[in-house]
């Protein structure tokens, strides 16, 4: 594990594209805070109170209604999105409505040394994916370590173009003549259309004028010569004589700064279009813009190794030498160029729109620049002309590519390079505008052009180039390799899916299933759905959370970044793997998580086996303790074991690995609390608890559970006589409505630890870091569900149990009055006193309290209700229940309620197994012999010391009257004898003690019958883990 930096093996940004769209959302808050604010939030104060009424609610969503202090029942919604009809109205005629389409984000690019997140707007899928990976490769290779180089012009020059009619041929000399010795008064009289732009450093600076050699169009088609008069019967073709044999064009070269400048040039041209009629006799034309601006040009660069190059099995220099290859065959073929440019502008016209280009004029310019290029003379038209004659070789593709060889060994120098390098280079005309024009009236573009830096004409112009370089490189790459077809249609599945009515939580998977059997078809979607019953669930869930304007807080330092990546422990027994013999990557669980720290510095903390050979780094051991990457790693494995086979439902599903995340997910947010409670237990008690008061007040404001629960002072106190939260207890219709509007959605990463932030005190990092990380976690964990698990009863059942495994982890169990029960017994002095309960049955009554509470902490339900993601609810009833159980939501309520019974069960086993496991009680006593350590007798995990919670350990000292000296003096080995009769004796008695109950869970379901010999399988399975079966055999 490490959190140096730099090298940084992995950007915040890394693994965008797995994350769910909220959680990418979040993210963009984040990183952009000036941008999109602050997450939303609610307010303590403002979320107990009463929900608003519909007339305030409608107020909150005004543009001046975000008053903190205001309930508000739902969120903004996150501002890239559709604009309003009303402004669409005023944009254009006769609007019906708006159209939206996907805004993508462009990632791992990095221009002329500049990190930079770009904005696509586009429906294509495969093309974000792949200027993504292709910005990844070369940025990553640049031989400068600068990324993509770029060049723009000096100024942003367009032209207006004046067209002057009728002027004969023996006269067009002395007009152009004319023009340019009144280049002066041209230019002044342009300028007084143009004050505002000349004021800013821009404005006319030059007159050119064309003579341009005037073609013989048709003039009488030969349908219509037999009517015509004899002297206008003319061959088809022939020219007409009194036409003049040239145009005469005026261009008025305009600095429009920043501006794109359309209207600002035809404004100019319809100017000086009289004094032009004035000066050359011709009777004047058109008076419009030009979008061809060849004094506006944009260059991308990369040099990058040919050893850096390889993909998809095939060496780099291999992949180099095919894509000059492909270049080269461009050049000759105008059919290949068309797709290729065509593949070039897929990427510039869709950032283009996200920041509200005319990205048609850009088109249109790139292709004549394609089509005539350097060949093109301003000044005559021969070249034009040329290039007419020739169309077989006329159109060029836009990017050129070419290898560059080592210098020669006999005469090294420093700048001399050592291997082959591939070059690549796209230059074109790119009129763009960042002041002006239609920014302002749609308010996404602020967004958009936000998260680029805000960045100017020029300087937008450059990333245009370079994603169009990036964008080419990336299909020539995928042709000269796998070819396009297979990345393409994997993201075209998607589409597949859609069409078919898949919800949004299971496209996914759906797309899985038609991958693996290579039938991209409607009918291989509709099977799947069908034999899943997924057409009848839900969609996407919308997650609303509101506005809090009072808690913008502007980021100091860059995010810092949580990164985990699997390594497989062994190979797997399927087939699910590289033709090297190595696990695939996609069968790896990996999670990136971005995060705000309230570090000096950003953290970048890494779990990865390359972690393991890296110097300790103390921040990391504070935050995770003894679980370093070797333990975490072992986690996924570890729990595939003990998964129950035969949960009732049967058929899987393609999505196990949303499972596997959110079990890893649930254990990283178990192994921070612990650390953060026994570091800093009074400020993370107090976080908490007002995470859970937010939480409470958003289902209460939406007619969820009572004021009483979120007004409780006592963790613990919400915990029921069944060990189930009682906000999660009760299954019924308003689960739906809490789901999509969770408080923990609402809460502002930044205002949500001011107070935090202001504590100061030993291992100061560790709180300012590790509260930010935990509410990260936690929010993904929640973020994730809400998008991907569409049976929302489940999901509801899923954000409960999360949240009862956080609130037995702080929770405090009472201590019987008058008992003799101590909450801790402490090593040092006092050890030797015996404890005095006269109530032997008070006192094991509490003890078994205690193991409840211990083995809710070890997440066995929750891990029960992940691994039902991945399956079917039953579609009839079960031997447990009768059919109306199942008649509500396809059998689903029926089926978790066996899954807590089984998970508590599970949970309850696994922490006697645990806590009579030798190695684990050899580590407890050495943590209880450090100074401050104690046995914890209520479940406190809380400082100062170190408190360990251990059942058997408890017993030994409640009820069996040991003292703690004589605890700590024992050899937990259980073939040694000792005080009482003996360690195993000791355990056995334990055992029996604790197993007090029937094989009836409270709610009256048995615990065995629901899922059998599995669920038995998989006690046996942890009792041999921690090899403790000898007790119970």
């Amino acid at each position: 594990m490490q959190t140096q930096q730099p090298p940084q093996t992995h950007s915040v940004w890394s693994g965008f594209h797995k994350k769910a769209l909220k959680e990418r959302q979040t993210q963009l808050r984040l990183a952009f805070p000036s941008l999109f604010g602050p997450q939303p939030s609610v307010s303590a104060s403002a979320a107990s109170s009463s929900a608003s009424s519909s007339s305030s609610a409608a107020a909150a969503c005004t543009a001046d209604s975000h008053d903190a202090t205001a309930p508000q029942a739902h969120a903004d919604p996150f501002p890239l999105a559709p604009i309003h009809n009303d402004v669409a109205d005023n944009m254009i005629e006769n609007c019906v409505g708006t159209l939206g389409v996907p805004i993508g984000l462009a990632l791992n690019f990095v221009v002329d040394g500049d990190p930079l997140v770009v904005p696509m707007v586009i429906e294509e899928p495969s093309v974000v994916a792949a200027v993504s990976g292709a910005a990844k490769t070369l940025c990553s290779a640049s031989v400068s370590g600068l990324g993509f180089h770029s060049h723009t012009s000096d100024r942003n020059v367009i032209y207006a173009q004046v067209q002057m009619l009728d002027i004969p041929d023996a006269s067009i000399d002395r007009a152009i003549d004319a023009v340019r010795a009144e280049s002066d008064t041209i230019l002044r009289i342009a300028n007084e259309f143009c004050a505002s732009m000349q004021k800013r450093g821009g404005g006319a600076i030059a007159v050119s004028v064309r003579k341009i050699r005037r073609s013989r169009p048709v003039l009488v088609a030969a349908s219509a010569r037999s009517a015509a008069a004899p002297e206008a019967q003319r061959a088809v073709g022939d020219p007409d004589p009194s036409l003049a044999s040239y145009w005469l064009v005026v261009h008025v070269h305009i600095d429009v700064c920043d501006a794109m400048g359309a209207n600002c040039a035809s404004t100019v041209a319809e100017g000086v279009a009289p004094y032009l009629a004035r000066i050359t006799g011709g009777r004047i034309g058109f008076r419009i813009v030009s979008n061809l601006a060849t004094e506006r040009i944009a260059t991308g660069r990369f040099r990058v190794p040919t050893s850096r190059l390889a993909y998809k099995g095939v060496p780099g220099d291999q992949v180099a030498e095919r894509i000059v290859e492909a270049y080269e065959w461009a050049c000759d073929d105008p059919y290949r160029a068309i797709t290729n440019n065509k593949g070039i502008m897929n990427g510039i016209d869709a950032v283009a729109v996200a920041t509200g280009q005319d990205w048609r004029a850009i088109e249109a310019s790139a292709h004549a620049w394609a089509a005539l290029g350097s060949r093109l003379d301003a000044a005559t038209s021969s070249t034009a002309n040329a290039a007419r004659d020739q169309p077989s070789s006329a159109y060029r593709p836009l990017a050129r590519y070419w290898i560059e060889a080592p210098s020669p060994e006999s005469t090294p120098k420093p700048s001399d390079i050592r291997e082959p390098m591939l070059c690549g280079e796209l230059s074109l005309p790119i009129c763009v505008g960042t002041s002006g024009g239609v920014l302002k009236t749609n308010p996404v573009y602020q967004y958009t052009l936000g998260m680029m830096g805000h960045p100017s004409s020029k300087r937008l112009a450059a990333i245009l180039a370079c994603v169009g370089l990036a964008q080419n490189f990336a299909a020539l790459r995928a042709l000269s390799t796998e070819g396009i077809q297979r990345g393409h249609m994997s993201l075209h599945a998607r589409n597949i899916a859609i069409a078919s009515g898949a919800p949004a939580h299971a496209i996914q998977e759906c797309v899985a299933y038609m991958v693996e059997r290579g039938r991209i078809t409607t009918l291989a979607a509709q099977e799947y759905l069908a034999a899943h019953r997924l057409q009848t669930q839900i969609s996407m869930l919308g997650l609303p959370g509101s506005r809090d304007s009072a808690s913008a807080r502007r980021m100091s330092v860059p995010l810092s970044m949580f990164f985990f990546e699997e390594t497989p422990l062994q190979l797997p027994s399927t087939s699910s793997h590289a033709s090297n013999g190595q696990p695939v990557a996609s069968d790896r669980v990996t999670l990136n998580i971005a995060f705000a720290s309230y570090s000096s510095q950003p953290v970048h903390i890494e779990l990865t086996s390359s972690s393991l050979l890296v110097s300790r780094d103390p921040l990391v051991e504070s935050l995770f303790g003894t679980k370093n990457f070797g333990w975490i790693n072992a986690v996924p494995g570890l729990l595939d074991r003990v998964q129950l086979q035969s949960m009732t439902g049967g058929s899987r599903r393609s999505n196990k690995m949303l499972s596997k995340k959110l079990k890893l997910l649930s254990v990283l947010l178990n192994i921070l609390t612990r650390r953060l409670l026994a570091l800093h237990p009074e400020e993370t008690d107090e976080f908490i608890e007002s995470i859970l008061a937010v939480e409470d007040s958003s289902r209460n404001a939406g007619g969820g559970t009572s004021s009483a629960d979120s007004a409780s002072s006592s963790h613990f106190a919400r915990l029921d006589a069944s060990g189930t939260s009682g906000i999660g207890s009760a299954v019924d219709e308003t689960r739906t409505r809490h789901l999509s509007d969770s408080g923990l959605f609402r809460v502002d990463a930044y205002k949500a630890i001011d107070k935090i932030r202001a504590r100061s005190g030993p291992n100061a990092e560790t709180l300012l870091v590790g509260i930010p990380l935990f509410l990260a976690l936690w929010q993904v964990f929640q973020y994730r569900v809400s998008q991907w698990v569409g049976d929302a009863s489940l999901a509801q059942d899923l954000l409960d149990e999360q949240r009862h495994v956080i609130e037995t982890l702080v929770a405090v169990l009472p201590v019987p009055a008058n008992s003799g029960i101590p909450t801790v017994s402490l090593s040092g002095a006092g050890a030797a006193v015996s404890v005095g309960v006269a109530d032997k049955a008070l006192a094991l009554q509490h003890v078994c309290s205690v193991l409840d509470m211990h083995a809710a902490r070890f997440q066995s339900t929750l891990f029960l209700l992940c691994d039902a993601i991945s399956m079917d609810a039953p579609a009839a009833a079960s031997d447990t229940g009768g059919a109306s159980a199942f008649a509500a939501d396809g059998g689903t309520r029926l089926w978790t309620q066996q899954l807590r019974v089984v998970g508590k069960r599970l949970g309850r086993e696994q922490a006697v197994a645990h806590d009579l496991a030798a190695d684990r009680l050899r580590r407890d006593l050495e943590l209880v012999r450090s100074p401050g350590g104690g046995v914890s007798h209520s479940g406190d995990l809380r400082g100062p010391g170190v408190r360990v919670v251990n059942a058997f350990l408890s017993w030994l000292v409640v009820v069996r009257g040991w003292t703690l000296e004589q605890v700590l003096l024992t050899d937990m080995r259980r073939d040694a004898g000792g005080v009482s009769g003996g360690v195993r004796d000791a355990m056995t008695d334990f055992v029996r003690d604790v197993s007090h109950g029937d094989a009836e869970d409270d709610d009256g379901l048995d615990w065995t019958s629901a899922m059998g010999d599995d669920a038995k399988r998989v006690v046996r399975l942890y009792r041999k883990y921690y090899d403790v079966l000898d007790l119970f055999e």
